[in-house]
């Protein structure tokens, strides 16, 4: 996970990434990344946005069924 980590997160959040067995880590990985993707739809830039422009953070283990996150969302300024 950490080849694909290295692409789209920042370094904060690849540092983030528990030293455990690899299932743990791939699903910090799916975590960060599906809380990258909503914040950059929500805010209409969409993948076509560098997915580094937005930090977020794991919570470690996720509770079984449907959970929600809270984020503090600080967008680059315009060009």
């Amino acid at each position: 996970p950490y080849g694909f980590a290295a692409d789209f997160f920042t370094r904060a959040e690849v540092d983030s990434l528990p030293e455990a067995p690899e299932q743990a880590r791939w699903r910090s990985v799916a975590e960060i990344w599906s809380l990258k993707e909503s914040a950059l739809k929500a805010v209409r830039l969409g993948l076509g946005a560098d997915t580094r422009s937005v930090q977020v953070g794991a919570r470690g283990a996720p509770e079984a069924g449907w959970s929600q996150a809270e984020l503090e969302l600080q967008l680059p300024s315009a060009p």
